[in-house]
């Protein structure tokens, strides 16, 4: 199974071009930088860590995004025979976000929809990627099997405790499942459960 962890934008040290056509042959990405650096300034409550970044960590973390929401399994088959990331999907006259069929501009709504997600998806898990930054002491002593800690500096006391990798696996934006909950809230109404295939 491929590794889909998150990958240290810091330790980047110079910005990969970003390819953000939707459903182009050598995307790399769902976003321009532009458009996820004003969605970003106007949608996301704390952008701190977004605005805190250089242009290199920004945008290596809407690689990593990119590379993390295409780490899950989604309906339909790709649009485009050529398409390089997982997105965008054929939606046939039948597709299930509706029982009721619908003509030819409806499922043009729901492809455009179907971008917008996947971008504001991308936004938001770039900020999760450089927010994750700050977590590093926190993963490693998580990942070492740490149950229980406490610091005392004046009257300050701070205490965390941790359970094994194994207990966290379903942890919701932790290594084992990088999406954040607020990058899933826009992918969910297209991704599907992954294929078993028997030969």
């Amino acid at each position: 199974m491929a590794d889909h962890t998150f990958t240290d934008a810091s330790s980047l040290t110079s910005p990969e071009t970003i390819v953000a056509t939707w459903g182009g042959s050598t995307a790399n990405c769902y976003t321009t930088y532009a458009y996820a650096n004003d969605w970003i300034a106007g949608n996301v409550l704390d952008p701190t860590p977004w605005t805190s970044a250089t242009v290199t960590q920004r945008t290596a973390a809407l690689l990593t995004a990119t590379r993390q929401v295409d780490s899950r399994q989604y309906i339909y088959d790709r649009k485009y025979g050529d398409q390089t990331l997982e997105l965008p999907r054929v939606l046939p006259s039948g597709a299930p976000l509706s029982a009721l069929p619908y003509d030819t501009t409806v499922v043009s709504e729901l492809e455009e929809r179907m971008e917008n997600d996947v971008k504001y998806a991308t936004c938001l898990q770039a900020v999760h990627v450089l927010k994750q930054l700050s977590y590093a002491s926190h993963e490693t002593m998580r990942m070492a099997g740490v149950k229980a800690l406490s610091k005392v500096v004046g009257p300050v006391t701070e205490s965390f405790q941790y359970g094994s990798a194994e207990e966290s696996r379903s942890t919701q934006g932790g290594r084992n499942n990088p999406l954040c909950e607020d990058a899933l809230s826009y992918l969910r109404n297209w991704m599907t459960s992954r294929k078993i295939y028997r030969g």
